[in-house]
C-alpha cells in the first residue's frame, strides 16, 4: 500500500468515526481512502474479528455490523468483515489495491 501514491490513508479509524444505527453507534476498524479522478474517495472499510465462526458474536454486535454493512453499501463504499486470525488478508488486499490503482495510472496515462 505505500508503493502507490494513489492511496492517500490507511489507517485504524478514530473513535469519532461513528455511524449511527438503530442499535447504538457502530465504529467500524480499518479504512482506506484512495484518490481517483473525482477527488479522495473513502476506498473500503474493514470490521476485524479474529474468530472461527461470526455467528459467535453477540447478536448486538452482529446487528450493529449488518447496520454497517448496509450504511457502507448505501454510499458505494467497500465492507467486509474480516474473520481470519492471520493477516494474509490484509496483504492479498494491499496487492489487490496496488494493482487496481497501477490499472488507474496506466488508464490515465494512456499506457497499455
Amino acid at each position: 500500500l505505500e508503493q502507490s501514491s494513489k492511496i492517500k490513508l490507511f489507517t485504524n479509524l478514530p473513535s469519532s468515526f461513528i455511524i449511527d444505527t438503530p442499535l447504538g453507534n457502530y465504529i467500524p476498524d480499518w479504512a482506506i481512502v484512495m484518490e481517483t479522478d473525482d477527488g479522495d474517495k473513502l476506498y473500503l472499510v474493514r470490521e476485524s474479528k479474529f474468530i472461527d465462526n461470526i455467528n459467535d458474536l453477540r447478536p448486538n454486535e452482529m446487528q450493529k455490523i449488518i447496520c454497517g454493512q448496509k450504511h457502507f453499501k448505501a454510499i458505494d463504499v467497500d465492507f467486509k468483515v474480516v474473520q481470519k486470525d492471520d493477516l494474509g488478508d490484509l496483504l492479498e488486499l494491499g496487492n489487490k489495491v496496488l494493482e487496481q490503482a497501477n490499472l488507474l495510472c496506466k488508464d490515465w496515462s494512456g499506457e497499455n
